[in-house]
């Protein structure tokens, strides 16, 4: 290095490893795998799409509260986005992970990634059931009964005695 050549900076350090380990012929790829070339990938990234709406809108709720879904405009129109895109949720993953599973697509190591799947599908059962609860009605109270009887039925939770 030259005594006027001033080091490089951790910009550019970072730059370059970021170019290395990504670099752009990879990174925006003009040729998809041939195991990517099926429709039923497009329920794949509807189902992440529907799970970002649910993200941000159960955000907002949680943020301002039953008091203001339950009264306001504005209220009743994140909520009734937050219950749609929580059916079009289930409804896109349902048939991804049956496309995926009639195809297959545990072969050629990607096991991983179908079993990612297929728990997440497992996980957002009980959490779709929290949102049913969190609405503080009698449907809240009634669905959150025969959630509780359908669990200690199944045998994961301890049985009550109500």
């Amino acid at each position: 290095m030259s005594a006027t050549q001033p080091p490089p900076s951790w910009t550019l350090r970072l730059r370059e490893r970021a170019v290395e380990a990504l670099p752009p012929e990879k990174l925006l790829a003009d040729k998809q795998p041939s195991y990517v070339a099926s429709w039923i990938y497009v329920f794949g990234v509807l189902t992440l799409s529907a799970l970002a709406v649910i993200i941000l809108s159960g955000t907002i709720l949680a943020l301002k509260g039953p008091a203001w879904w339950h009264v306001t405009g504005v209220g009743h129109f994140f909520n009734s986005m937050h219950l749609w895109s929580v059916e079009l949720f289930f409804f896109f993953m349902v048939i991804h992970l049956w496309g995926k599973y009639w195809m297959a697509a545990w072969r050629g190591g990607r096991a991983r990634v179908w079993v990612t799947g297929a728990v997440t599908f497992l996980v957002a059962i009980p959490c779709a059931l929290t949102g049913y609860v969190s609405q503080q009605n009698f449907d809240a109270q009634w669905i959150s009964t025969q959630a509780k009887d359908a669990m200690n039925q199944s045998g994961s939770a301890p049985s009550s005695t109500f």
